[in-house]
């Protein structure tokens, strides 16, 4: 994928979060995105069509539903990754007081650091503790959400009403997923099924707190805690595009 395209698809991510923040009641005006996606050249992005003109009409139910359906399930896995956090954060507080733990908390963030990827955490090293740190941090609601209207066209893609996948989350085994009809002859990948949408939602984010390609996103959004400031959704938006 070029850098042009990949520029354009963050331009689009960052309209659309924009726009579903006007949808909302953020504060933020329909103007004010105009102005961020204004470097897209010949058309406005989908998320401005969607706050300038369907919202409000025939298909207003159909994205209603999709919101209610979606909200709630990523709002019940960011308190869920807001408490492991604050545990962890406990945690190291803890240690730099003490320069110990005790056999219970040694598991737990033994455990911990495996689920996120970091099997070679290191009790006595700080920079163990703080990539830790920065990959157990959630995601914005409204990236989320913004994200999964532009993988899953508001829930209306084959991969999301066969499998459950509002990403496009990819999976490398036979019979895995679900085989895209463009899908070039050589290639082999699927694209996941999940049982619910809830563990399609827990995948992603997990997929955003550990692959190296979202390395970028996690030292932005580290640089924003570590200087107090709020997730920014728009902010955050520029490094999320793969």
């Amino acid at each position: 994928m070029s850098t042009r395209t990949l520029h354009v698809l963050s331009l689009h991510l960052i309209g659309v979060i924009g726009c579903f923040m006007v949808y909302l009641g953020f504060g933020v005006r329909a103007e004010e995105i105009h102005l961020l996606v204004k470097n897209i050249t010949k058309h406005l992005c989908l998320a401005l069509l969607i706050c300038l003109s369907p919202i409000h009409t025939t298909y207003a139910a159909n994205k209603e539903a999709f919101i209610q359906r979606l909200l709630p399930i990523i709002q019940a896995e960011n308190q869920s990754i807001t408490a492991e956090r604050e545990q962890l954060l406990e945690l190291y507080q803890h240690y730099q007081s003490k320069r110990s733990l005790n056999a219970e908390q040694e598991k737990w963030l033994v455990k911990t650091a495996e689920e996120y990827k970091l099997e070679d955490f290191v009790l006595t090293n700080d920079d163990s503790w703080s990539t830790l740190i920065a990959r157990i941090d959630i995601v914005p609601n409204s990236l989320i959400l913004s994200q999964a209207i532009l993988e899953s066209g508001w829930g209306e893609s084959r991969f999301a009403v066969d499998g459950n996948n509002y990403f496009g989350i990819r999976c490398y085994r036979v019979g895995c997923g679900l085989v895209p009809r463009e899908r070039d002859a050589n290639s082999k990948f699927e694209v996941r099924r999940f049982k619910s949408i809830g563990a399609n939602i827990k995948s992603y984010l997990h997929t955003i707190s550990t692959f190296h390609a979202y390395s970028d996103f996690r030292t932005l959004r580290k640089e924003l805690r570590n200087d107090n400031k709020p997730l920014d959704s728009l902010i955050l938006a520029a490094k999320l595009s793969r």
